[in-house]
């Protein structure tokens, strides 16, 4: 998806999608052969993460993004395989 449908998706505005790349919020979107953005669900995702932290409040250093990252991936993956396990093997 380019940027528009990226900015749509994720309820941040094309313009702050761009900031977040040039300070290293986000990872970098692909790029196509002419040199548009082209994200994918992941950097959706991050971008709604970043877009429900800030409107709880929340910021962060730039130096413990990927700390974060990681942390909040190992929490998500634990609470997805919880609820599959309960989805699965209890209910």
């Amino acid at each position: 998806m380019n940027i528009g449908q990226a900015a749509s998706a994720s309820g941040v505005s094309a313009k702050m999608i761009r900031y977040y790349e040039q300070i290293g919020l986000v990872r970098p979107a692909e790029r196509t052969d002419s040199n548009y953005r082209s994200c994918d669900e992941r950097n959706v995702n991050e971008l709604r993460f970043i877009q429900r932290a800030r409107s709880l409040g929340l910021n962060y250093p730039m130096h413990l993004r990927d700390e974060i990252l990681v942390e909040l991936s190992g929490f998500l993956t634990t609470l997805a395989m919880n609820y599959v396990y309960r989805g699965k093997f209890i209910g």
